[in-house]
């Protein structure tokens, strides 16, 4: 997931890594505070809780899964 180019500056991807991070971190907070101020501190940390968890999934999803992060493949190799 890449941010839109906008008047021909292609932001790098990592702003967008850190811009999923900073928003659903925050967003998760402040429905936190928000329920806890009103009298529903337990379901404001049932929110914060799977907001947070929901950030880490959606950035695992979207910037780790893709990587192809492997090991040599042993060809070459003599057992010892």
């Amino acid at each position: 997931m890449a941010l839109p180019q906008v008047a021909g500056f292609d932001p790098p991807r990592w702003v967008s890594f850190v811009l999923v991070l900073a928003g659903g971190i925050a967003l998760s907070g402040i429905a936190d505070f928000a329920l806890s101020q009103a009298g529903y501190g337990a379901l404001g940390a049932y929110v914060w809780a799977v907001g947070y968890a929901g950030t880490i999934l959606l950035l695992f999803v979207l910037y780790l899964r893709p990587l192809e992060i492997t090991g040599p493949d042993g060809e070459g190799e003599t057992d010892p």
